[in-house]
Parts: structure tokens; C-alpha cells; sequence
């Protein structure tokens, strides 16, 4: 039974109803303390007198609620009203892939960019021990910027052989659930052919799943079908789908076999991991998007198709003429071949001098166009590195060798540290969320370490983390960065009021090296390359200095160390 409008459940007032499912009722909903839109999945009536479905209901929480992934949707929180017990998640407004895939026309290019995305999901929540089990085209919504969110873990479980330590710090508090052996749960057209029998799956069954949503995005029919339930499980378990260019010749021969691996029956010739398959998917965008700059096309006649024909006359010669025929005159493309018959080493040998002459001189030209072109900032490529676009403004900081981002993540009223490969998708929560707000991100000269400063009870505090994660360390108190390192990386110079201080990188000996006294402040101090001289030498920075309210003055301040 539907829910009237207004009705409460906790915080949230529900607005409307998106739709309903085996599980229970969707809504959307109005969070009345943070003045944002929810959905709300509600089981109620005789859902929640079944101990077991209402076991599968929490899970759906507590294992979603565990990711942490843009391509995941996120879990605000899990409660009763009376005898409903709902979930509340993020609202994702857009459509869902079926009907994307319904109503929309979908390039290649589109196709391997959702794929890429869906395994990019499920390779988070595979690590975190998480198999969704129901992955079809209904549980993937689009928004309008294209980008995608998985929802419904309603059947996810807890491998058996997760890494908790890793993943999950309250994880051994964590009940396991499993199937029961010779249950069937999921959606028949893109389950698993070990998912079918109702054996054990692991999270190989998601990458089969993902391999009918691909099939499915190129073809635009679903690899196995059937006129009853009965002949759809035969095919899954028996059948092997038709090639994908029968419906889509123009398909890369690398998706076509990316596709076909991942519908492998036995699960050992399936991808083990989907990050395998992620890698592989992302390949091929590398192929399209290089082949769309260069302008280059498959060549896809048959050996001989365009050889020219050679037709000649009943009493054709070289240099006869006949009734009717006008004699052969020789063009400059059979002379140079029968001289290169004739001669085949002089010939390949003034070929070869004239080719490197021509390179050469086609490079030399290349170099002064290259040299004489002014650069232009309207040439610069940007690539989007997120996309959930939650990063916090201007918290960013870049490794001195530039292969790793380091970022601020604002979530609600919450704030984290992630670290990103710039050259990968790959991306690692550094610090934990927290009510805080994190600043003056800086990496060290080495790259191995995180420095950033955060306020607590109105104190500022420079903390120390490891750029693979681990547990922050304080370094020093009542701090303000970003904090600058000498060039040989050993020492640090931090702002503490109109203050310059000197500190050992790892917090110890703290100096005070100059001092301003006006109203002034100091602002983003930068260590001189000639920084790395004896500590009784002069060290100088230039800083920027200027009040809050005027524009800002650059200074040079040379501070004599004090021993």
C-alpha cells in the first residue's frame, strides 16, 4: 500500500513515489534538517513480519553503507517508523539505463565510457568484499551529466574471504550472510550460469551480469532469451550467444572479445577481478579516442578486393600496334618498376638515401614550425579526473614527481582525504571523513608523506599521513600552512599568527624566524633553492603580505636562523 504524501518517516517527508520492487516501495522524500531530497525504500505490511526478508533488507544498508565510490550510491541512513522500516539514500534524478537504452541512441564511444564506470563500481565494491548479485540495467541510473550510480545491494554479501583490515575497520562486528544452497536470488536474464544452479557465487557472477549489460548496450538484444523463464535458464547455462557483429558489424574486435570473456560459463575462464576487465575496457577507449584524432579507419576490404584488373587485346604487345589499338606508352610508374627489376640493389639502395634525405629534411622543417609557433593556453587539453563533484575549492596539491593528486572530499557536513594516480582512475581514501575542514595540502619533497592542517577546539594543527594511508600524526599546534620545505626536504617553514617558524619536517626544533609587526600577515612563503645552506645562514622566502581586505604586496624576506 502506497504511502500517502506527508507522511513522516524520521527526517524525511516523502513527496512522491518513484516506484515499487520485490523488496518494497521508493520515494521521494524531503530531508527537513539538511534541506535536501532523499529516496526513501520503504518495506512495510507483511514484508516486515519475514524475519529473512527483513535480514535482506538491512543488508542492503549495511553493505552499501560500507563503499565509499562516486559510482556508488550513497547510504544516508537506515531506521523505523512504527512498523515500516525504510533507507534513505542520495536522490540520483536522471534515468535509468533501461530506459536510456529504451528511448535513447547510444554511440559506441558512450557504451565502453558506462562500462567502464558500472566495473569501475564493482571493482570498489569487490575489494571491499561486496558482491551485488542483481546487476541489470534497472539497478544503473544516469544522470544528466552521464554519469552513472549503482543502487539496489539488497543482495549483496559478505565474501567469505574479504579483506577487512584493508577496507573496513568495524568489519569483524560485521555479521556474514549467505544464500541458502540451492536458492535462486537475482534477475533471471543476467544472472550467472553458477547463479542459475543456486551454487555458491563469488564475484565473478557481477562480471558475468556485466557482460549481458554490455552485450546488451552493442546489440541492442539480450545474448540469451527465451519465450518462458525455463528456455532463458537453459540458454544461460547451455547456449552460446551469438556473435556481437552479427547486430553491430562496425564493433572493435577488442570489445567483441572483452564482451565474450566476461559470458565465459565456467567462472575460471571468466575476468577474475572486474579491475581486469576495467583495464581492458579502458584500453579500448585509449584505441577510439586516438583513431577519432588521427582520422584513421579500419580497413575492412577483403585481400584483392581493390586490385586493379589488367586487360589487354587479342594481339596486344609491348610496342606493337594492332587494327583498332593505339601503341602502349609506358607511364613513370612501370619505368621505375622495371628498373628496379633490372636493377634491384642500386634501386633500393638510391630509394633509401632519398628517403632519409626527405625524412630529414621533413623533421628539420617540423622543428623550426614547432619552434617559430608561439604557445597558446587555447591548445591546453583538460581532463576531468572526478566526476562526482564533491571536491572541496581550492584544496588540492600536486607530488613533485606529478603522478598523485591529493584532494579534499566534502561529503554533508564531513570532509576527507583522498590521493589520486593521475595517470590511472585509481583513487584512495587517505583520511577518514570527519566534521572538520582540512587545508594547506602540501606533499613532502620525497612524495611519501601528506601535510595538511585541520582545526580542533579552535586550534589550528599541522598533521602528518602517509601518502598510502594509515593513521595521521600531529605534528604541531597552533600551525597554519601550506608549510614549505627546504630543497633537501629535512626542514619546514610554517605561519603561526605574523609569525614565520622553522621546524624540523618531523615537528621537532620549532623557531621563530622573523616576525611582522603591523597588521600584516604572512601568506604562502616558498623556500629559495639556496635554502639548503648551514642553519646560521641566511635562509629567504618570498611571501606574499597584505591585508585581509587589500590587495597583497610580494616581499622578499631574508631571516637569519637561529642556532
Amino acid at each position: 500500500m502506497s504511502l500517502p504524501l506527508g507522511t513522516r518517516l524520521g527526517r524525511y517527508e516523502i513527496r512522491s513515489q518513484l516506484g515499487a520492487g520485490g523488496m518494497g516501495e521508493v520515494y521521494v522524500a524531503e530531508d527537513t534538517v539538511l534541506r535536501r531530497r532523499a529516496a526513501v525504500k520503504v518495506l512495510a505490511g507483511d514484508f516486515t513480519h519475514s524475519e529473512e526478508r527483513l535480514h535482506r533488507f538491512e543488508r542492503e544498508a549495511y553493505a552499501a553503507s560500507s563503499l565509499n565510490h562516486p559510482n556508488i550510491v550513497t547510504i544516508y541512513e537506515i531506521g523505523s517508523e512504527g512498523e515500516l522500516h525504510y533507507i534513505a539514500t542520495e536522490f540520483v534524478a536522471g534515468e535509468s539505463l533501461r530506459d536510456h537504452m529504451r528511448f535513447g541512441h547510444m554511440e559506441l564511444g558512450e557504451i565502453i565510457e558506462l562500462a567502464i564506470q558500472i566495473a569501475s563500481a564493482l571493482a570498489a565494491a569487490h575489494q571491499a568484499g561486496i558482491i551485488h548479485r542483481d546487476m541489470k540495467p534497472e539497478n544503473v541510473m544516469l544522470r544528466p551529466d552521464g554519469f552513472v550510480k549503482v543502487l539496489d545491494f539488497g543482495l549483496a554479501k559478505l565474501a567469505d574471504d574479504a579483506d577487512f583490515s584493508i577496507t573496513d575497520t568495524e568489519a569483524p562486528t560485521q555479521v556474514l550472510l549467505k544464500t541458502e544452497p540451492g536458492r535462486v536470488m537475482g534477475t533471471i536474464n543476467y544472472m550467472s550460469p553458477e547463479q542459475a544452479r543456486g551454487v555458491e557465487v563469488d564475484s565473478r557472477t557481477d562480471i558475468f551480469s556485466l557482460g549481458v549489460i554490455l552485450y546488451e548496450m552493442v546489440a541492442r538484444k539480450r545474448p540469451f532469451g527465451g519465450d518462458t523463464k525455463s528456455d532463458v535458464l537453459a540458454a544461460v547455462l547451455m547456449l552460446e550467444p551469438p556473435p556481437l557483429a552479427k547486430f553491430f558489424p562496425e564493433v572493435p574486435v577488442e570489445l567483441s572479445r572483452i564482451t565474450s570473456k566476461a559470458l565465459r560459463k565456467n567462472p575460471d575462464e571468466r575476468y577474475q577481478t572486474a579491475k581486469e576487465m576495467l583495464v581492458d575496457l579502458k584500453s579500448v577507449k585509449q584505441e577510439l579516442e586516438f583513431e577519432a584524432k588521427t582520422g584513421k579507419a579500419a580497413l575492412l576490404r577483403a585481400p584483392g578486393e581493390f586490385e586493379p584488373a589488367v586487360v589487354t587485346g587479342a594481339n596486344s604487345g609491348a610496342g606493337v600496334s594492332t587494327a583498332g589499338q593505339t601503341e602502349a606508352i609506358p607511364t613513370m610508374s612501370e619505368l621505375f618498376i622495371n628498373e628496379v627489376k633490372r636493377h634491384p640493389r642500386r634501386s633500393t639502395l638510391t630509394f633509401s638515401v632519398a628517403l632519409l634525405i626527405t625524412a630529414g629534411a621533413w623533421g628539420l622543417y617540423r622543428l623550426i614550425r614547432l619552434a617559430r609557433q608561439p604557445q597558446s593556453f587555447q591548445t591546453m587539453r583538460l581532463t576531468k579526473l572526478t566526476y562526482a563533484g564533491n571536491v572541496a575549492e581550492r584544496q588540492v596539491a600536486i607530488s613533485p614527481d606529478g603522478k598523485y593528486v591529493v584532494y579534499v572530499v566534502q561529503d554533508a557536513a564531513q570532509q576527507s582525504l583522498w590521493l589520486r594516480q593521475v595517470a590511472t582512475a585509481g583513487s584512495v581514501e587517505v583520511v577518514q571523513p570527519a566534521a572538520v575542514g582540512f587545508s594547506g595540502l602540501t606533499f613532502s619533497r620525497d612524495g611519501n608523506y601528506v601535510y595538511y592542517v585541520i582545526v580542533e577546539n579552535k586550534i589550528s594543527m599541522l598533521y602528518q599521513v602517509a601518502v598510502l594511508g594509515g593513521a595521521p600524526r600531529k605534528l604541531i599546534e597552533d600551525a597554519y600552512g601550506p608549510v614549505t620545505f627546504s630543497p633537501d626536504g629535512e626542514r619546514l617553514v610554517f605561519r603561526r599568527n605574523r609569525s614565520l617558524m622553522l621546524a624540523n619536517r618531523d615537528g621537532t626544533a620549532i623557531k621563530t624566524l622573523t616576525e611582522l609587526n603591523g597588521s600584516e600577515s604572512w601568506l604562502h612563503p616558498a623556500w629559495s633553492p639556496d635554502g639548503s645552506l648551514p642553519v646560521s645562514s641566511l635562509i629567504r622566502f618570498f611571501c606574499l603580505i597584505g591585508p585581509p581586505t587589500e590587495k597583497g604586496w610580494l616581499w622578499r624576506a631574508a631571516a637569519k636562523a637561529q642556532t
